[in-house]
């Protein structure tokens, strides 16, 4: 029992020699079947087939090869008890020390084709089996499932005399499981038909490890899911590594630049975010109008802010850009004039979209952590299916494009929010003002108006007034109350654009038609919590 035995079944055969090497090195004996077998004797090592040792030729295509007792009680057997040893000495097995697989690739053919048979035969069996067996009985067995554990592997054991040590071969065992749990939440999500199934199987990566979280103190890491990686993709340019910071305030203008990619695909759009919120955004015929539009919302907010454009940046725009302070742009592409004047700010993140048709995808669902556990829900699509005139006399038909415009807007900014809207020419579209997720409603309205106002200023001077009745403001959910009606009909506001469902709805309608408001209900609301 002293001569030690590897078994070798891996369908990632990338620098397998390492480990080949060492175990020859140390006397370990190989076995090994079809295509791994065929690898080893090619790259010059010798190696017994599986079916020496089991006494069983392979079934047809593979189907079952490392399935018998003389493979897996030669793996789970305990060296310590005597009658385990008896029964494998009586059947003249041989012990197994060494487990080095990694499985089909399921994943990777679910990306590659979309036939059916194909991509269950790349579901792995006795693959998991024998990785599962060797984890579970580590304290015996090396279980090996990675390339990159080889040359770890290999000098571990010059150091220790063809030995692993025990807190090694523990680390791998846990490894092992989270190779098979990772394969198996693959093959549940291919089957999986259910949004909200009655189980939720989740896997991620760790793509990198971050300087730190939102705050120094905190340790960080990023994750991705899986079938993300066709979602969302994109590639860096130039600057520094995404922060953790970066990467949350990304994700919250991704969100954003989706929906108006695909509500506003003739249109050029710009969207300025700040820790996740929207502070600016804007449509046009030109990038450079759109930008400059954008981050006349809210200059001030607008410093270190994330930028999210639908088409190319192009030089102007990114002139433009230069000579501002930010942190991050995503975009479908730069011009190569762009990119050369961006590139001369070293510290700016710039990311291109790779692929803009899965890009558009938008997810089905939203993940949520909680300290409970994890809420779950359908993402947020729509803006309105019908649009209701409470009171006023406005011709909906001629502002509800602006309408979808300012709830595409706020129905990614946290709530409690209102928006303030306007055509600043026939066709294109500003968000002008925003009071962002504040615990009382009519301090956001306020808030939203007086920003609107401030900009209004600035582009007409003293004939801003004049202005104001083309604004339309924008809630995210119903007023409870009468009193943000008579606020906005105090500043000069004639267009609310509310969810309505309030149980004082009446009141509010009543108010509207006394003071000359137009009130449109959407009938759905947008709360982002």
């Amino acid at each position: 029992m002293k001569k030690k035995t590897a078994l070798v079944s891996v369908s990632d055969k990338a620098d397998l020699i390492i480990l080949l090497k060492a175990f020859k090195k140390h006397d370990i004996e190989i076995i090994s079947s079809g295509g791994t077998a065929e690898k080893i004797r090619k790259l010059g090592f010798e190696v017994k087939k599986v079916s020496q040792v089991t006494g069983v030729s392979e079934y047809p295509a593979g189907l079952v090869k490392t399935l018998h007792p003389k493979i897996h009680y030669a793996i789970l057997f305990d060296r310590k008890k005597e009658d385990h040893v008896r029964r494998l000495k009586s059947e003249n097995i041989t012990p197994i020390d060494f487990v080095v697989c990694n499985l089909y690739p399921f994943e990777k053919t679910t990306k590659n084709t979309l036939d059916r048979e194909k991509i269950i035969s790349n579901i792995d069996i006795g693959g998991v089996a024998m990785i599962r067996a060797a984890a579970k009985n580590h304290k015996y067995v090396t279980v090996i499932t990675t390339p990159k554990d080889y040359r770890k592997s290999a000098e571990e054991l010059d150091q220790n005399n063809g030995h692993i040590l025990p807190q090694t071969k523990e680390e791998l065992a846990l490894k092992a499981f989270k190779h098979t749990a990772e394969y198996d939440s693959m093959i549940s999500s291919y089957f999986e038909k259910e949004n909200f199934p009655d189980k939720l199987t989740l896997s991620f990566d760790k793509k990198q490890e971050l300087r730190y979280g939102e705050n120094p103190h905190q340790e960080a890491s990023f994750y991705k899911k899986h079938d993300l990686e066709k979602q969302i993709s994109f590639k860096k340019l130039q600057g520094k590594e995404l922060s953790y910071n970066n990467l949350n305030d990304l994700n919250g203008v991704v969100r954003i630049l989706r929906d108006f990619m695909n509500h506003y695909e003739s249109e050029k759009a710009v969207i300025i975010s700040k820790h996740t919120n929207p502070c600016g955004i804007a449509t046009s015929d030109n990038l450079y109008e759109a930008f400059t539009k954008a981050w006349d919302c809210d200059k001030i907010s607008a410093f270190g802010s994330v930028i999210g454009a639908n088409s190319d940046i192009d030089k102007n725009t990114a002139e433009l850009i230069k000579s501002k302070f930010i942190e991050l742009i995503i975009a479908p592409g730069y011009e190569e004039a762009a990119l050369e004047t961006l590139k001369e700010k070293k510290n700016l993140r710039l990311l291109e979209i790779k692929d803009i048709d899965a890009f558009k995808k938008i997810p089905e669902v939203d993940y949520q952590f909680i300290d409970l556990g994890m809420l779950v829900q359908e993402r947020d699509t729509k803006t309105y299916d019908k649009l209701y005139l409470k009171s006023g006399n406005i011709d909906i038909n001629q502002v509800k494009e602006l309408i979808r415009f300012g709830i595409l807007s706020i129905k990614n900014i946290k709530s409690n929010s209102i928006n303030i809207v306007r055509e600043y020419r026939p066709g294109y579209f500003q968000m002008i003002g925003a009071g962002i997720g504040q615990p009382n409603r009519v301090i956001a309205v306020e808030l939203a108006i007086k920003k609107a106002i401030t900009n209004l200023k600035h582009e007409f001077n003293n004939k801003y007034k004049e202005k104001i009745k083309d604004l339309i403001l924008v809630s995210d959910a119903f007023f409870p109350f009468d009193d943000s009606i008579k606020l906005s009909a105090k500043y000069g506001i004639k267009t609310v654009v509310e969810p309505g469902g309030s149980i004082r709805d009446k009141e509010v309608i009543e108010t509207s038609e006394k003071i000359g408001i137009n009130l449109i209900f959407t009938g759905m609301r947008h709360f982002r919590h």
